[in-house]
């Protein structure tokens, strides 16, 4: 809500007409505040509801992911849980810790089994995922694997190896943060 400041000098004071003329103007003035900012939020929420290869998904087909989805070509065959990076190419492939070429950039993660080639709804950062294979230790961070795919709560040390902390272990051992830090560091 808008409030305007009024001083009262007693040598000029105004007549009635002028002070509900002003009134007027400060009322139209904020009318035109308050359309702006609903115009402004429809603006924003046409712009994601138009958006198609980004969406924020509350319930996911898997049951208990929550959170953001993207819309990616699969560079190789992926199961649920693979950690992805998305190549120059714009296609997702699995990454692996003792590669700073696929632990370096954007990171996302496979939603199921998803065949070579194929289009597939990425599991995107700042998404609660669940899997039943997954045995992690609530709050404490989940690391790149040196695997192609895989995730490990234990800080890789092999020499030349990546170190990037993607998530964290969530409420309970199946369930995980997936939240790939930005930055890295090369053992």
């Amino acid at each position: 809500m808008a409030y305007a400041s009024v001083s009262f000098d007693p040598d000029s004071v105004a007549s009635n007409s002028d002070v509900a003329s002003s009134a007027m103007d400060l009322a139209a003035s904020a009318s035109d505040a308050a359309s702006s900012a609903t115009d402004k939020a429809a603006a924003a929420s046409a712009a994601v509801a138009g958006k198609k290869d980004v969406l924020y998904d509350t319930t996911p087909a898997d049951t208990v992911d929550d959170g953001f989805t993207g819309s990616f070509v699969a560079s190789g065959v992926l199961a649920r849980g693979n950690l992805c990076y998305v190549k120059t190419t714009g296609a997702a492939a699995k990454a692996n810790a003792d590669s700073a070429a696929t632990m370096s950039g954007f990171l996302i993660m496979a939603p199921g089994s998803v065949a070579d080639g194929s289009s597939f709804a990425a599991i995107m950062p700042g998404t609660m995922v669940g899997h039943s294979a997954w045995n992690w230790s609530c709050g404490k961070p989940v690391f790149g694997g040196s695997s192609g795919g895989s995730m490990t709560q234990t800080r890789p040390s092999a020499a030349s190896a990546i170190v990037r902390v993607v998530g964290y272990g969530g409420r309970n051992s199946n369930v995980m943060w997936f939240d790939p830090d930005k930055t890295w560091i090369e053992v």
